[in-house]
């Protein structure tokens, strides 16, 4: 297994954000931040007097989000382990989209494949 299959479905710490956890941790305080990709699966945030390093498993998604960063507002919950990069939206509207990713600060788990039971979207059968 990769630490970057591109259909992750792990929910752990470096991997999706669950919406039940975008949700509840949505008001966990944020900083402004700064932040470096480095080699790997690693990044450097730096936000407050601090600076750490986290893992994730998809680097270069978070990379592209910070090239499309708006107005510069990139944030980091270090509660929550979720870094907030506003991007634009499909309409070019800068307002309401964001890139949202959870970082790991410690060992960085094994991607886990879909179910080969899962129920895809495209699987389903619409009725006229």
């Amino acid at each position: 297994m990769s630490h970057s299959l591109t259909n992750c479905t792990s929910y752990a710490p470096g991997h999706q954000v669950h919406w039940i956890q975008a949700k509840v941790k949505r008001t966990a305080p944020r900083f402004d931040a700064r932040v470096e990709v480095l080699t790997g699966n690693k990044l450097r945030v730096s936000y407050l007097d601090q600076s750490k390093i986290f893992s994730h498993h998809a680097v270069e998604q978070i990379q592209a989000a910070l090239n499309k960063a708006v107005l510069g507002y990139i944030k980091f919950a270090p509660t929550a382990s979720l870094l907030y990069v506003q991007t634009e939206e499909p309409n070019g509207q800068h307002y309401g989209a964001f890139s949202m990713s959870y970082l790991c600060d410690g060992e960085l788990s094994e991607c886990q494949a879909p179910s080969p039971d899962a129920v895809s979207i495209e699987d389903i059968e619409l009725e006229d």
